[in-house]
């Protein structure tokens, strides 16, 4: 018992112990016994203990590491991630190698990203990212941070003494003539990539959080002008940021408390060579905001879309627009149709057909009473969908418009998929009419594509008699604009088009 069994014993509790917690099994090891054949079995048992702790050590090690890796590294790119940026920056303080100095961040962006994921599909759209990596790589410096952001968005950060402008212009024109190649984009883009730059700069130890708000407001500068591909950061785009967020504050208190109220402009149909009558009307929206008064939809419209809000605020006014045919039909037993745009992100809801459907049905009116209209633009980010999306407005008895027609990926396979009930000729062509030829040709060119496919055309931003004469004589079906009547209040309208009409 004392020789054998009681050792073999120890072994056991031994093991079972290490087995119990492998991390630290050299911690379980049994003391050393007489130099025999017991002895040297708790002498492979304890070295046994030994290289299983180390192994599990290191395992964990590799196993922290990697988790370390993923963590700050963009798993498509292998590039460095935001937190990784973040980290770098934060280890550039004052003190650390050279005590002076500035950082520069330099924001890249590739434009309209989703159309290329769209046309291209994922699998080519990625490789496009790991190539334009590669590239942005290259054409920086050996000491120069470089990091992939997530789907579009890239940022090198790099040291400077002080920082100078024109050498900071001089390094993104190096970035956008290195990532500027050419790609098979099909007919997604022009065949080369649009990218953009936003520079802030700071000195070491600056919060790297500010440094790359403040490079993203540099970028968002870049995007309202199409000749600008790069810009620098100023303090002025802080205090514009502020203000553009306290008016979405606003924005989206205003949604809910009824500051925003549709307007109504007029669709003519032309009837024959003088007459013409009430085709329907296009619903738009205004808002008078407490203190501002009037604000600009040019202002708030693209607020909305870039912060989610435009879709509650494009179910309020599909909302209040059914809300007012159901008033126009109870007091005067009339209403004409109304056509009421949607958002590109309202367009690609999945339950778009379910919405319209419950608007009509809280409203109590029939789908023919309303028409929907959707940019050329949004209808092609995804034609699978599109063309879905709109059989189902079909089944539902929703009339269709492609607003804005041949100004996005105008194709005339496309269209015959979509089969609207109506598209519109853009404003920028009609303004043109009598003084450009080409302009003329392309209205010519919509007037008769629409005839053969059976839609309605409509000419939008008619202001002269010389645009109405000529649409006229293309057979056009209808026209909005100054010409017939601005945008008015639900009851200036109804005082003007729909009241007149029932006494007459």
């Amino acid at each position: 018992h004392r020789l054998v069994l009681r050792p073999v014993l120890r072994l056991r509790e031994s093991s079972l112990a290490a087995g119990a917690n492998p991390d630290a099994a050299d911690s379980h090891v049994v003391a050393p016994g007489p130099r025999d054949e017991i002895g040297e079995l708790i002498e492979a048992h304890n070295a046994l203990l030994g290289r299983v702790a180390e192994s599990k050590r290191r395992d964990r090690a590799i196993a922290e590491e990697r988790a370390r890796f993923l963590s700050h590294h963009e798993p498509l790119t292998g590039m460095p991630n935001r937190a990784a940026l973040l980290e770098h920056l934060r280890q550039l303080r004052p003190g650390t190698g050279n005590a002076a100095g500035t950082v520069s961040l330099y924001l890249v962006n590739l434009l309209q990203f989703r159309v290329l994921n769209a046309s291209l599909g994922s699998v080519r759209c990625d490789g496009l990212l790991r190539g334009f990596a590669a590239r942005l790589k290259q054409a920086c410096g050996p000491g120069d941070f470089v990091s992939h952001l997530g789907a579009d968005r890239f940022a090198v950060a790099r040291m400077n003494g002080e920082f100078a402008p024109a050498k900071a212009a001089e390094f993104a024109e190096r970035i956008l003539a290195g990532v500027s190649w050419g790609h098979d984009l099909g007919d997604a883009s022009g065949g080369s990539l649009a990218v953009r730059i936003g520079i802030a700069a700071g000195v070491r130890g600056l919060d790297g959080n500010t440094l790359v708000n403040e490079a993203e407001l540099a970028l968002a500068r870049t995007r309202a002008d199409d000749v600008v591909h790069y810009e620098f950061y100023s303090p002025a785009f802080g205090e514009e940021a502020k203000s553009r967020q306290a008016l979405v504050r606003d924005l989206e208190r205003g949604i809910t408390a009824g500051e925003l109220f549709i307007v109504l402009q007029p669709k003519i149909a032309f009837l024959d060579e003088s007459g013409v009558r009430l085709a329907g009307a296009e619903v738009l929206v205004r808002w008078r905001h407490p203190a501002r008064g009037l604000v600009s939809p040019a202002e708030f419209i693209p607020l909305a879309e870039s912060t989610g809000l435009i879709v509650p605020l494009g179910e309020r006014v599909l909302a209040d627009a059914c809300s007012l045919i159901r008033d126009w039909l109870d007091r005067h037993g009339w209403a004409p149709r109304l056509a009421v745009n949607l958002s590109a992100s309202q367009f690609s809801l999945r339950d778009l057909d379910l919405r319209l459907e419950a608007a009509l049905a809280l409203a109590r009116i029939t789908p023919d009473y309303l028409e929907v209209e959707v940019t050329e633009s949004a209808a092609m980010k995804d034609v699978q969908r599109t063309a879905a999306t709109l059989a189902r407005m079909r089944s539902l008895g929703i009339k269709v418009s492609i607003d804005d027609f041949g100004t996005g990926y105008s194709s005339l396979a496309y269209l015959k998929r979509f089969a609207p009930d109506t598209i519109k000729i853009d404003k920028s062509f009609i303004d043109d009419i009598g003084t450009d030829r080409n302009s003329e040709a392309i209205c010519d060119a919509i007037l008769r594509l629409g005839q053969a496919l059976g839609c309605r055309v409509v000419a939008e931003g008619v202001e002269n008699e010389a645009q109405v004469a000529f649409l006229r004589r293309r057979r056009c079906d209808e026209a909005q604009g100054y010409f017939f009547g601005r945008p008015v209040p639900a009851g200036e309208f109804e005082a003007s088009w729909v009241a007149t009409r029932v006494a007459a």
